[in-house]
């Protein structure tokens, strides 16, 4: 009986595709059953919008079962079906879009989830569902909440409780009070803050929402930590691990499980029982591959070991943080570890780091504070109660002049009726011939408009496009040609493929005498950006490289990309901004000791070195110097290598853009690993046949993908 009804709801849901209580409710009580049905009738489809369909149910299931890497992959596909076949079922689109949102947002992903939302977002005014606006404009809040933007979420939140309220939708208007009330518990309004939670409790205690109602007990266990009521915090955060662990919701007991662990230190001084809530909490955070839960598990645990005094796990675990913090895009957890490491640095007596990382706190605390103007907050709450008292006091009208109206009527009734209907006759076709001929005007003005809009639009589309080409024939004039490349290295082959018209990669060589031997230089970069901006820098980039060698006769790589990083630095201070653009870069210096010997120095700007020699066959590496060339804060020198050579010996040089392209079965960037297999597997080709090979293996890799970045490889043979 119970397949019946799986098999029955689903074919429901693949017709309509609601995304109704009674499906979520299937899912959530028999994710495995639904899975098996929807993987079944997927085989018996080949219908591209029916198989979009089904592969969002399975990705439902697959995320509710725990597997969010496998549930990713199904939206994945969803995407591209729609993409390819179906691009006007937009809420499909939306409701795919916020699911596979929500999974990265699972593995602590929390830039790759906001710009996904972003993008539903857009599409919003598209749809009458009001439900999913609701939850896409929560989603969307929430994802900027977290990455510190909490204005900009207060506005998100506020446009979703409007339409909550307009619809009467009581569970989302809970949600909405919910999350309102975390911004303003953020500005330390906790008396509002405390209101909006009362409002939500009220209503999930009515609705009987379990779930919602033992992860709500955990805000007023922070609320009350953060007056300074240890008592109540505590009472509150154990209500909630109870709640949330009698009907298995793990991440909401995890959460406050932490929260827990950070008054034990903070107010119970007792760092053994803090330490264990928080490593309970961590290992749930790994179990999901939340990368963002991590971070600030470790922000927590570096608080105990300050008070420990051990500098050195405060700053190895503050290290870790900052670096999960930055991938997952979480500012306010960025701005916290940077603080911690400052203080770590301190503690160690090592003032140059602790300056440095105590800067970079302050700027990105700054750069926070601008963005959440706490006072702009406030004027949008005002906005919202105005509204409403506006809004009711329309209403009033409206039912005193219905009232007053009806009485009228029924009085001169008998005697007006004849006048009222030839009057409204008369007043309603005049309205309508005067709406005609605006409509006629309005018509033949909006023509002449658009005709005149799309003139314009051409032009500057066409000046756009002349100017862009003439940048690249700018760009072009500071490459190489390929007869100078040739020139210098006879056995050579230069894969460059620009994502746009112009790019941010380009190759440098260059040929000077040093007692009458000659040196060659070789490089390969890739700077801030691509398109325009990135061509300008590298204009920028490839005349510092040009000063370097020829007007300052420098030959060490080492130095020569130090001196260049001084040029390039003086070229961007020289405006009322402080611009922060440069290079990474793989730079080598060539001199031929005899007829089968070179001897090779290289210095590599974040770019390493990869080479085969003839007689081993094996792909080896020269690290490169872990700093950009342009960087402000010079954290350390630029090291230089040198290795005598063979002829015979392959070298390699490249930027990121073949590494990091997207596609693949799974969707996944190509990677280093696999650029390392590639150049081994076919080191002994000839360069022209090499070059074919690995234009060939990108373009199957990438297929329908876009190409997201500038491509540079180089391949010399000595």
């Amino acid at each position: 009986m119970r397949s019946l009804t799986v098999i029955f709801l689903l074919f429901f849901s693949i017709i309509s595709f609601a995304e109704d209580e009674d499906l979520a409710l299937l899912i959530s009580q028999n994710p495995d059953s639904v899975l098996y049905e929807a993987k079944l009738a997927l085989e018996k489809t080949v219908n591209p919008l029916e198989r979009a369909k089904k592969l969002h149910i399975i990705g439902l299931c697959q995320n509710e079962k725990g597997e969010t890497n496998s549930a990713i992959e199904s939206y994945l596909k969803v995407g591209k079906l729609l993409h390819k076949y179906a691009q006007n079922e937009i809420e499909l689109d939306i409701k795919n879009k916020l699911a596979l949102s929500n999974s990265y947002y699972i593995l602590g992903e929390l830039i790759t989830a906001d710009s996904i939302l972003q993008l539903s977002y857009l599409s919003l005014p598209q749809i009458n569902n009001y439900s999913l606006q609701i939850n896409v404009l929560l989603q969307t809040g929430w994802l900027s909440r977290e990455r510190g933007r909490h204005s900009e979420a207060l506005g998100y939140y506020l446009d979703a409780l409007i339409i909550a309220e307009n619809n009467k939708d009581e569970i989302q208007m809970a949600n909405a009070y919910a999350r309102i009330a975390v911004v303003y518990h953020v500005m330390e309004d906790y008396k509002t803050a405390e209101r909006y939670y009362d409002q939500t409790l009220e209503l999930y205690q009515k609705l009987d929402l379990r779930k919602e109602e033992g992860r709500l007990y955990n805000n007023y266990g922070l609320l009350y930590q953060n007056k300074n009521l240890p008592v109540k915090s505590i009472y509150y955060y154990e209500k909630s691990i109870d709640m949330c662990q009698a009907i298995g919701n793990t991440r909401g007991a995890a959460i406050a499980k932490e929260n827990l662990g950070v008054v034990c230190f903070e107010y119970l001084k007792n760092n053994t029982v803090a330490l264990d809530h928080l490593d309970y909490s961590a290992n749930v955070w790994r179990s999901f591959g939340d990368i963002y839960g991590q971070a600030q598990n470790l922000v927590y645990k570096i608080d105990v070991y300050m008070d420990q005094q051990d500098f050195k796990k405060v700053v190895d675990t503050a290290q870790y943080a900052l670096e999960l913090a930055r991938k997952s895009g979480a500012k306010d957890v960025e701005r916290d570890a940077l603080l911690q490491l400052a203080k770590g640095y301190d503690g160690l007596r090592k003032i140059e780091d602790a300056y440095h990382f105590f800067f970079a706190h302050v700027c990105l605390k700054d750069s926070l504070e601008e963005l959440n103007n706490f006072e702009k907050i406030s004027l949008m709450s005002q906005r919202l109660e105005l509204q409403k008292i506006h809004v009711q006091d329309s209403l009033n009208m409206v039912i005193e002049y219905n009232n007053h109206k009806a009485i009228v009527d029924a009085q001169y009734k008998e005697q007006r009726f004849w006048t009222i209907i030839l009057s409204s006759g008369f007043i309603a076709l005049m309205v309508i011939l005067i709406i005609l001929i605006r409509a006629r005007r309005t018509q033949v003005r909006s023509a002449k408009i658009i005709t005149e809009t799309n003139t314009i639009l051409k032009r500057k589309n066409r000046e756009i496009i002349d100017s862009i080409t003439y940048a690249k024939n700018i760009q072009d004039s500071i490459l190489p040609t390929r007869e100078d490349i040739d020139r210098l290295f006879p056995s050579n082959f230069l894969y460059y493929q620009p994502k746009d018209i112009v790019a941010g990669d380009f190759y440098w060589a260059q040929e000077i005498n040093e007692a009458e031997t000659p040196i060659y230089f070789l490089a390969v970069v890739d700077c801030t950006g691509h398109g325009v901006p990135g061509a300008m820098v590298s204009i920028v980039c490839a005349n510092a490289l040009n000063k370097s060698v020829v007007e300052m006769k420098l030959t060490k790589p080492s130095e020569i990309l130090e001196e260049t990083n001084t040029i390039i630095r003086q070229n961007f201070s020289k405006g009322s901004l402080q611009l922060n653009d440069g290079m990474d870069i793989c730079l080598l210096a060539i001199k031929k000791l005899n007829d089968s010997q070179f001897e090779i120095q290289y210095s590599g700007a974040n770019n390493p070195l990869w080479f085969i020699r003839k007689k081993v066959g094996e792909l080896e590496e020269i690290k490169a110097t872990k700093r950009p060339v342009g960087d402000q804060m010079i954290v350390k020198a630029f090291e230089n290598h040198t290795k005598i050579f063979e002829k015979g010996d392959l070298l390699y040089l490249f930027t990121d853009g073949y590494a990091d392209q997207f596609g693949g079965p799974k969707q996944k960037k190509f990677n280093y690993k696999s650029l390392k297999e590639l150049f081994l597997n076919h080191h002994h080709e000839s360069m022209s046949k090499q070059m074919e090979i690995y234009d060939q293996v990108l373009q199957n890799w990438k297929n329908d993908n876009d190409q997201i970045d500038d491509i540079c490889v180089m391949g010399v043979k000595l």
